[in-house]
């Protein structure tokens, strides 16, 4: 099946959208208080009425207390002296009416927020559904609810990270913005464009169920094939023996820090020049689905199929080489876009850096030796390789790592583990032996 053109990218769009409503009911099974409107109508409306009974408790106290001067913030005279009647109010009076008016308010707008979640949500426009099917006629709520818009739970942002650019997808830095944030809070993201969406349902459509972390793409290039191909083909393949597969690229991580490195010198490269219109969609997807994918080996390692402890630690090994390399102008913001493609190409190549860089180095080199006049189909092969790049990592037996990253917003990967998941793809070819994944 095509997905070229305006029909593909409106096939892509819907494809995700189900993907998000599916996993929206999955969100808001784990993340919202949802009656337990699944069970029956009954159930909800009791849980309904509790939690209004419980708004009704606190405004209740509160009124007793204040009226009855259980707990006070000021005199009840303040122009009478001190007296029985007129006692003086102490610090920690104050204290203790200030502790009790927020509790009573917070309690408050829990309820009233698990009442509006419950009425909104999914689950009970699906309760609804169920019961109007079940007797033929629609309830009197049932058409105002249906009106209703759920609690957004996908973001429909990718984040974005750049191995030779550290600072360029910075959103925040402190002593103590990892702890607050987590590392995913750190970087930038943007949203999720059409043209990623295209790249990556072209690439599931013609992968058959059968998943490959670029080699597809590589070996299915065409007339530059003969030219660079080879060498995107990934460590895991076993296809032929080369510099990637000699031993010292021997994990997935590496090997997409590599190709990360070698796609972004190549931009670097052609940044100056206009990019032909009908690439634009390839590139962009190119280029997004590249930074993500370092995004998620600096961020989510968890959902990658390397040990998370052993992806974070290699991370920094390339990360901290990447500044020793580059020293204190890791943004290039000194140079021209040729001395600085120059200058990044010299600097990772040295024998003296991390086999890493100096592999993403010679990818990028090749990439750009074999452009010349094949720009356009340089960028298609790259959206290729990065979109089946992300099939490749998506399958996980890791439920747990996907669902916590619902509760903060929803990862692209997810989406795309729960399209494979459809598609009975439950987990990724096993890796040839001698290649040791860690």
């Amino acid at each position: 099946m095509d997905t070229s053109g305006d029909k593909g990218g409106a096939d892509a769009d819907r494809v995700f959208r189900v993907l998000v409503d599916e996993l929206g009911f999955a969100s808001d099974f784990y993340y919202s208080p949802l009656p337990l409107c699944s069970f029956s109508g009954w159930c909800a409306a009791l849980n309904y009425l509790l939690s209004a009974l419980i708004i009704a408790g606190a405004i209740g106290v509160g009124y007793v207390y204040h009226d009855s001067r259980v707990i006070a913030f000021s005199m009840e005279f303040p122009d009478k002296p001190v007296s029985d009647k007129n006692p003086a109010v102490t610090g920690a009076q104050k204290a203790y009416y200030v502790i009790t008016l927020f509790l009573l308010l917070a309690t408050m707008l829990t309820e009233t927020c698990e009442i509006i979640a419950g009425v909104c949500s999914n689950w009970t426009k699906m309760a609804l559904l169920g019961s109007y099917i079940k007797r033929g006629s629609p309830g009197r709520c049932t058409h105002a609810v249906l009106r209703l818009k759920a609690a957004r739970r996908w973001s429909n942002k990718i984040g974005q990270n750049s191995v030779l650019e550290p600072r360029r997808f910075g959103r925040r830095s402190g002593l103590f913005s990892e702890k607050l944030y987590g590392r995913a809070g750190l970087m930038r993201s943007v949203g999720v464009s059409p043209a990623v969406k295209d790249a990556v349902l072209r690439s599931f459509k013609t992968s058959f169920g059968g998943l490959g972390n670029g080699s597809t793409a590589a070996r299915k290039l065409g007339g530059l094939s003969g030219k660079f191909g080879w060498a995107w083909l990934a460590p895991a393949t076993g296809l032929q023996k080369n510099w990637a597969l000699d031993g010292d690229i021997s994990s997935t991580t590496e090997h997409i820090l590599a190709c990360h490195i070698g796609t972004r010198l190549f931009e670097i490269k052609y940044s100056h020049a206009a990019c032909p219109t009908p690439a634009a969609a390839d590139m962009t997807a190119a280029c997004h689905l590249s930074y993500y994918c370092a995004y998620l080996v600096a961020a989510a390692p968890v959902l990658l199929p390397d040990s998370p402890v052993w992806t974070e630690k290699r991370y920094k090994e390339v990360a901290k080489d990447v500044q020793a390399a580059l020293r204190k102008d890791v943004d290039g913001a000194s140079d021209s876009t040729a001395q600085r493609y120059e200058r990044l190409l010299n600097e990772l190549s040295e024998s003296s850096r991390d086999k890493v860089l100096q592999r993403g180095a010679e990818l990028g080199s090749r990439l750009v030796d074999a452009y010349v006049e094949h720009e356009a189909t340089a960028w298609r092969f790259l959206a290729d390789f990065w979109a089946e790049m992300v099939l490749f990592v998506a399958p996980s037996k890791n439920v747990k790592g996907h669902v916590e990253a619902m509760g903060r917003g929803g990862e692209f990967i997810t989406l795309v583990w729960a399209l494979l998941l459809h598609a009975g793809v439950t987990d990724r070819d096993e890796t040839p032996h001698g290649c040791s994944i860690p």
